[in-house]
């Protein structure tokens, strides 16, 4: 189609501009262009043109209708606004992107037991409201007996929200607690659950 032709302003096709990481985890902000002619693209970070070699902590990809910002941040100064200008000969345009910064996850809740036996418990919960800005990577169950100061952990199996605690000693008070774990690291614990296992019948 002729049509395809007609010169025009940069239009940007990216609508993701949140992007979440902490100190020392590298993350690829992309902006994404259609334009005709094609655009040439530059990144800034408040008054300052990001250059294309990059800086300590940053490093451009280029394509064409492409530009990817790789950013590692080093302190809260890394965090914050960054800026994609998008310019052609019909006219520039510019796009923002947001460089937050990720927190733990908060507590899971609402821990419950069931199917208790003389050697196993199974332990299921409810995932935490907020995951920080990062996937969750897994949860962290930690059980012990009542009175005494070790707790022993079990992971689960990626982020499945059911756990089974094996190798327990019969008719034993056990308390139970679970954290959610991503990139930035461990949350708060839920609110410790206790159990008993059953007895061995004589």
């Amino acid at each position: 189609f002729a049509g395809c032709f007609v010169p025009d302003i940069p239009k940007f096709l990216t609508n993701h501009t949140i992007f979440y990481s902490w100190e020392g985890n590298p993350v690829n902000i992309s902006c994404d262009v259609m334009s005709n002619p094609p655009a040439t693209m530059l990144w800034r970070r408040e008054r300052f043109t990001i250059s294309a070699e990059g800086t300590a902590n940053t490093r451009v990809h280029s394509a064409e209708g492409k530009s990817v910002l790789e950013v590692t941040p080093m302190s809260d100064r890394d965090f914050g606004r960054y800026n994609c200008t998008a310019r052609n000969n019909i006219g520039v345009r510019y796009q923002e992107f947001i460089l937050a910064q990720a927190d733990v996850p908060s507590n899971p809740y609402s821990v419950r037991l069931s199917a208790v036996s003389q050697r196993l418990a199974t332990v299921t919960f409810m995932k935490p409201d907020s995951h920080g800005g990062v996937p969750i990577s897994y949860y962290l169950v930690q059980y012990k007996e009542v009175g005494s100061q070790d707790w022993r952990a079990v992971k689960s199996h990626s982020v499945q929200t059911t756990v089974v605690l094996t190798g327990l000693e019969p008719n034993t008070t056990y308390e139970v607690r679970v954290a959610a774990v991503n990139g930035k690291g461990q949350g708060e614990f839920s609110h410790t659950e206790s159990f008993q296992t059953l007895p061995i019948r004589k």
